[in-house]
């Protein structure tokens, strides 16, 4: 491959992989979270609460 072809990322990033809402054993809402980490610019992020999926409906409405 050439340089040419591979994607221009960012040279930062802001990335949270680990976080949990009310719907796990957080202490913030779903919507709360996402606000929060829309406002502090994070690109990409994951919910990981425990034992469900309950965020994803939610997810899908932003």
């Amino acid at each position: 491959m050439k340089k040419e072809d591979y994607v221009k990322l960012p040279e930062v990033m802001r990335i949270s992989l680990h976080s949990h809402t009310f719907e796990s054993d957080g202490a913030i809402s779903i919507e709360d979270l996402i606000e929060a980490y829309i406002d502090a610019k994070v690109d990409i992020f994951a919910i990981t609460d425990h034992n469900n999926v309950n965020s994803i409906e939610i997810l899908n409405s932003f």
